[in-house]
């Protein structure tokens, strides 16, 4: 619902697609270098997880009756950890498509706003070129700083899942759920920054929209 009722107010304001079309070029071409990167890397790739799980050997006939599921079991959770690294590979990404078009995505909020609250058209008041540069940094950094949690709370699970034997069955599950919920953090952060609603704030808000958190 939210992806068609965000390209239907696109192509009702059109005055908004200049605004709109830098985070769509820096995300596609950030997403074509994430996926000819893993590709060419998909057999390396899929080494190291199978390295991480244990090896099944048949010591008699009879015990291929559990080895051969065993086997089957292990091949899949290897290439389910592919699955899971690719999916990342397309949120880092995508996330740091966000970054690099924080100015363009903070003044596009700013606009959508403004025309969700019945503004007119020319109320957004001229700014110099130094208050320009200024908010530009200023949303370049508040994304950094979002972008920079992120990755830490991944490099920390990621750390623990790689020394702790066996942790990566709980880790992996724990990153996806993590990044579920620190996203729409990262994609509403525009408008709740010119808000200044704190972090703990921010956390009440996903657990009272969880449903639509989760969703987006």
């Amino acid at each position: 619902g939210l992806l068609g009722e965000g390209m239907s107010f696109l192509r009702r304001e059109r005055r908004l697609w200049p605004l709109a079309v830098v985070p769509v070029v820096f995300a596609m071409a950030l997403v074509a270098i994430a996926v000819s990167t893993f590709w060419l890397r998909l057999e390396m790739i899929h080494e190291a997880f199978a390295s991480l799980l244990p090896a099944l050997e048949a010591t008699d006939w009879w015990t291929w009756i559990w080895v051969g599921p065993g086997r089957l079991v292990l091949w899949l959770v290897g290439w389910f950890g592919v699955v899971v690294a690719f999916a990342l590979s397309l949120l880092t990404a995508l996330l740091v498509a966000n970054l690099l078009s924080a100015p363009f995505l903070d003044r596009l909020s700013v606009r959508v706003e403004a025309i969700e609250s019945g503004a007119p058209a020319d109320s957004e008041p001229a700014q110099s070129a130094g208050v320009v540069v200024r908010e530009a940094l200023r949303s370049f950094a508040a994304e950094l700083s979002r972008l920079g949690f992120l990755i830490a709370v991944w490099g920390s699970l990621t750390l623990v899942g790689l020394i702790v034997p066996g942790a990566h069955f709980v880790t992996g599950p724990l990153l996806v759920a993590a990044t579920v919920l620190l996203l729409p953090l990262d994609y509403a952060g525009f408008a709740l920054d010119r808000r200044r609603i704190s972090f703990r704030g921010r956390r009440r808000w996903i657990h009272e929209h969880l449903a639509t958190m989760a969703g987006f």
